[in-house]
């Protein structure tokens, strides 16, 4: 047996899922009638994507309506008190995921797009 050519072989479906995880991903986002805003902000549209557990932690991960995923940062900085004393930028980073966190968080996404379809379809 010629362990290294399985593992090759593996590794090769694994990126072929993940990439078509991805392709379909975009398709839904991009077939939304709307995408919700997060934490109920205008500015930013996206779905956050809960961690799997025992997996690496990367931030706060979010699908938004291109279908991709991203890291969301926010970050509170300083302001005139006429704001309350703070204002914040918020920023999407892209996020380089895995081959197995790829298949886990675009089948996330996936499902959590076609929740918010069912639920926005029934108002």
């Amino acid at each position: 047996m010629d362990a290294s050519k399985f593992t090759s072989e593996k590794e090769n479906l694994i990126e072929t899922c993940g990439d078509n995880l991805e392709s379909l991903s975009k398709k839904i986002a991009s077939s939304l009638l709307t995408f919700p805003g997060f934490m109920n902000m205008e500015t930013v549209q996206a779905i956050e994507i809960e961690p799997y557990l025992d997996g690496p932690d990367r931030g706060c991960v979010v699908v938004c309506p291109d279908g991709h995923i991203y890291e969301f940062v926010l970050e509170m900085l300083s302001g005139p008190e006429s704001v309350g004393g703070y204002q914040y930028s918020d920023n999407l980073r892209e996020i380089d995921l895995t081959g197995i966190e790829k298949i886990v968080y675009f089948g996330r996404a996936i499902d959590l797009m076609l929740r918010h379809n069912d639920v926005s379809s029934r108002t």
